[in-house]
Order: C-alpha cells, then structure tokens, then sequence
C-alpha cells in the first residue's frame, strides 16, 4: 500500500495560512504543519494548534541570509558555514528555546 503525506508548510506566516491549514486538517486532507516562529502570525498558529491536538506540528526553522536580521544574533556570529557545529552549542540552543 502507498500513502501520502500532505503537511501544511509555513504555518504562522500569515492568518490565511493559518485559517487554510486549519480547515485542511479539519477536512482530513492534512495531519502535520510546519511551525515557522518568528512570523507575524506564529503566537496565532501556536494557539490554534493547541486547540487542535490531533495536528502534529514540525519546526519549520528559517535561515535566511538574505533577511540576517531575522537570525538570532548567534548564529549571525557563527555563520552558515559553522551551522553543524550549533548541535553542541549549549548556550545558543538554549537561547533559541
């Protein structure tokens, strides 16, 4: 048997986003999104999904190098390249909690 897995990605982006993600999974079509946290809209997206706890949510983590104002400021500092190294970076992934 073959199954497939929508998810709704950019979850928080926007309030449509959000109301569109929703009605997917309340329509069955969608089971997981992808939370991205520093939008507009994601305080919005985390208390839907909190309502909805049968949607599983992923962490949709957005590194841009176009828009480095939007990147925590450690990892400004360390910079793409060094981006492995992060895993075992105990005071940046506590600052990102």
């Amino acid at each position: 048997m073959k199954w497939l897995i929508v998810t709704g990605d950019d979850f928080g982006a926007s309030r449509g986003i959000n109301r569109g993600i929703l009605r997917a999974h309340r329509d069955a079509i969608l089971t997981t999104a992808s939370l991205l946290v520093t939008w507009p809209a994601s305080e919005e997206a985390a208390a839907l999904a909190r309502e909805c706890p049968t949607l599983s949510l992923g962490l949709h983590l957005e590194l841009d190098a176009d828009e480095p104002r939007r990147l925590p400021a450690q990892i400004r500092l360390v910079g793409f390249r060094d981006l492995p190294a992060l895993a075992t970076c105990t005071s940046v992934t506590e600052d990102m909690a």
